[in-house]
């Protein structure tokens, strides 16, 4: 991208470049749109204007407009597949905002670029920000589109972002994905779809949407219409056991911890050496508090992926769930000795040593935590965790906050006022904070 760059700024090749562009951007555009729409994936709209550039090849400001907007997007792209998500939204910004100006609010180009745009916020569960792109994407392909399959996309796109949000918008969400039932029956239909692949897909979302707007038993109904077409049109194993996976999610939001089970079950017996399959198994026997079972299927993971920390791992959450505190300890180290900065085990072990007594022992992995380079990212891990939202505050309050209360109990009043000061401070330094004063 920097050559790109350099070779842009330069008038004297600024034709080469022009033309050098043109063709890299055609030729990935249709390697891209080929295979997005060999898999039905949500990106099938990427490109759709392919033809409709060479159409406007008369029209050089327009080419070199669009020439460079689809650079902007595909270093966009590429900060994504990084995982820099700040800065890959700041280029899915500049390029949304060029295009716009270069093209219009109601062009096709525009449309494509909010909708790729949409697919990255959602895919980093970004929904606020999806939903109004999503929208205004849907908006003008209904409009100018002719596409059935790229129509079904964007409706999904503003499906999964309407179905993360608040209760109205997840009832719209669930119109939506009712609709979109039948217009995946239709697509099958024009593609001669063997596989009713867009529909079985269509029926999952619904299932999920309906669970989101809490009718778990249209929810599970729904899941069993999918299973049905997966089974008879005979869909890969991994397709039926995530379906199993959503139904035993379904019972879970329920508190129905051995339906949940059941469903897990049904989809070990289909994948008895997927190490995905048994780890939810585990996690559902721990909620449903069965913890010998639980740790049967852990021990199953390990045997299939011991040199693998997050094996581990899950192991150590039931040990600490089942109240057996020095196992979990045990676990967690083997973990941490293969990622010894990561803080999310150094915080699951201080939690455990705790538990166990050992508060020295735990002071000093909150320490570590302190010191650790992904430190920033604690409080994600642990409100994902839990599925929910427990803590806004920054990690290094909480880290210390928690270090006082085992310095109060080790009788170290000075280091546990010392914390509590450091954490005040930092509180203090918080912009809305900053903002009060």
């Amino acid at each position: 991208m920097k050559m790109i760059n350099q070779l842009w700024k330069s008038p004297r090749s600024i034709v080469f470049t022009s033309l050098f562009v043109l063709l890299l951007t055609v030729g990935l555009s249709w390697l891209i749109f080929e295979k997005a729409a060999k898999n039905n994936s949500s990106s099938a709209s990427s490109f759709s204007n392919l033809k409709s550039l060479l159409l406007i090849a008369d029209n050089p400001g327009k080419i070199s407009a669009l020439i460079r907007c689809e650079v902007a997007l595909m270093k966009a792209e590429a900060a994504a597949l990084l995982g820099n998500y700040h800065e890959a939204h700041d280029l899915y910004e500049d390029a949304v905002r060029d295009i716009v100006f270069s093209c219009g609010e109601d062009s096709i180009y525009t449309c494509t670029f909010m909708g790729r745009q949409a697919d990255f916020e959602i895919k980093n569960e970004r929904y606020l920000i999806a939903e109004p792109l999503a929208r205004r994407a849907l908006k003008t392909y209904t409009l100018s589109g002719t596409d059935k399959l790229l129509l079904l996309r964007y409706r999904q796109s503003l499906e999964d972002a309407l179905c993360e949000l608040d209760e109205k918008k997840r009832a719209e969400a669930l119109s939506l994905s009712i609709e979109n039932v039948n217009l995946a029956t239709a697509v099958d239909r024009e593609l001669e779809s063997k596989s009713s692949a867009e529909t079985s897909s269509a029926l999952n979302r619904l299932g999920y949407c309906y669970s989101a707007c809490n009718k778990p038993d249209q929810a599970i109904e729904t899941y069993e219409k999918s299973l049905s077409i997966l089974q008879l049109k005979n869909r890969p194993i991994d397709e039926i056991c995530n379906t199993r996976v959503a139904e035993a999610e379904v019972r879970t939001k329920q508190g129905d911890y051995d339906s949940a089970v059941s469903f897990l079950t049904k989809a070990v017996q289909l994948d008895s050496v997927s190490t995905e399959m048994l780890s939810r198994r585990a996690l559902g026997y721990s909620l449903a508090k069965d913890y010998s079972n639980a740790i049967a299927d852990a021990d199953a993971v390990i045997a299939l992926k011991p040199n693998n920390p997050n094996s581990f791992a899950l192991r150590a959450e039931i040990y600490y769930y089942a109240g057996q505190w020095q196992k979990a300890v045990e676990d967690y180290n083997v973990c941490i000795k293969s990622a010894p900065k990561m803080s999310f085990f150094l915080w699951r072990r201080a939690e455990a040593l705790a538990k166990s007594g050992d508060d020295q022992g735990a002071v000093d992995d909150y320490s570590r935590i302190l010191q650790a380079p992904d430190i920033d990212g604690l409080v994600a891990v642990l409100n994902k965790q839990q599925g929910a939202i427990i803590d806004q505050r920054p990690a290094e309050v909480l880290v210390l906050t928690h270090r006082a209360a085992l310095y109060t109990r080790l009788g170290d009043k000075k280091s546990a006022a010392n914390d509590v000061a450091a954490a005040q401070r930092i509180l203090e330094q918080m912009p809305h904070n900053r903002q009060a004063q």
